[in-house]
Order: C-alpha cells, then structure tokens, then sequence
C-alpha cells in the first residue's frame, strides 16, 4: 500500500500535477429562470513581460610561457598555457498591461444570471470592477530544493510539495447613482507537487490556476447573491 502510495506521488511530480480543490472539479452553477442583471466587467488587469530584443556580450583571452634554467650537471625547460572565454545574454523587454476582463464577462454570462454588455453605448444597471492575482507560497519547497541540489536526490526526481494562492476582489457599482453597494472576495490555496527539475513551470502555472479559481469563485458569490433566490437583488443581501 505504502508502495502505491510513493508509486502514485512520484507520478504526480514528474507531471508538475497540481491539487485541484474538490468544488472546483464540479461545472460551475447555472440559473435557468433569472432575472438577467445587465452588467458591464472592467479591471482584471495584470501586467506581462514582453520581449521586444535582445543582447549579447562575449571574450576570450590566452596566454603562454617558457620558463628555462640550467645548473651544474642539469637542465631543465617549461611551457605553460592558459586561456578563458566567457558571455552573457540579456533578453531586453517591457511589461505591457494586459486585462482578463473580455474572459472573465463570458463567465459571468454563462451562469445564466447575468446580461452582460460592452461598447461605449451600453447602459448597464451594475458595473462589476474587478482584480485578482496569483501568488507564490512555496518557501518552503524552495528550502527542499537546495537541499535536495546538495545530494544525490535529483535523480531521483524526488516529489516536492508546494503551495501557490489566488485572490480576486470584484466591487459592484450601480449605475444610477454611482453607489457602491457591494463587494465579492475570494481566496483559494492550490497544493502543488512538483520536483526540482519542474519547480519553475509549476510555480507559474500553479498561481494562474490558483488566480482564476478565486475568479471563478468571486463570480460565484455574485451569481448567489443576484439570482439565488427569485427576485433576488444585491440590495436584499445582507
């Protein structure tokens, strides 16, 4: 059993696997008989690094010797080199502001409690203003990966776990009156087991995951409160 169990978390690393939380594995609620509640989605902006060049930069250097000398009855000669190249390259770029905003309205209207509306002429009854971010928990996964640099671990492979969290923060807005009358919070921790070897591509991918679960979650809470119950309002809510 015990075997199994190792057999089963060594897979799990070589593949960078992460821990999807168990709501999260069941499709998302759908109100078929709402009231549709026209919104319009902003924020969800995150900045991305964008290569735009590169640099590079290398030398080289060598060098040699003779040494001779003689004495009484003996005589000896010596040659000695030496050389020595190196080089760097820089990848040259800048961080442009991107928006998950466009993906985020489809998931609002896919719940089935939404109408959502875009372009300068739309006119909805509630904005949803939202951010959201992943973020790196693995302290403790980089402290093992030392260690396990140190030793003959690597190659092995041997399983890592680490820990990425996401957090998204919707604000609702309504039109009318510019009130704010509402706000949707989420946090959502993801375990991650990974090896030395995939600790930087499942870092990344861990906390995007982690991002758009809370959305997902954040969107939920929104879709509870508006279409619940029927004739439900935000404003009913307490």
């Amino acid at each position: 059993m015990m075997r199994t169990h190792y057999a089963a978390l060594f897979a799990l690393a070589a593949a960078g696997c992460m821990l999807t939380p168990a709501r999260f594995e069941q499709p998302s609620p759908r109100y078929t008989n709402a009231n549709r509640v026209r919104i319009a989605v902003t924020g969800f902006e995150y900045d991305q690094f964008r290569a735009t060049g590169a640099a590079s930069s290398y030398g080289a250097a060598a060098g040699s010797s003779t040494v001779t000398g003689s004495g009484y009855g003996w005589q000896a000669n010596g040659l000695s080199r030496a050389g020595a190249a190196w080089g760097s390259q820089a990848v040259q770029g800048e961080y442009v502001t991107r928006t998950l905003a466009p993906d985020v309205a489809v998931a609002f209207a896919n719940t089935g409690c939404f109408q959502v509306v875009m372009g300068p002429n739309a006119k909805p009854d509630y904005v949803f203003e939202g951010r959201a971010d992943g973020y790196k928990a693995m302290g403790a996964l980089r402290v093992l990966a030392f260690v396990e640099g140190l030793t003959l671990t690597p190659l092995f492979g041997m399983p890592i776990l680490g820990r990425a969290e996401g957090q998204a923060s919707i604000n609702v807005v309504r039109v009318e009156d510019g009130t704010l009358v509402g706000n949707f919070h989420s946090r959502v921790p993801l375990k991650v087991v990974t090896t030395l070897y995939t600790a930087r591509s499942a870092e990344a991918e861990a906390t995007a995951t982690a991002r758009n679960f809370a959305i997902r979650d954040a969107i939920e809470q929104a879709a509870g409160a508006f279409c619940g119950r029927p004739g439900n309002t935000l404003a009913e809510v307490h």
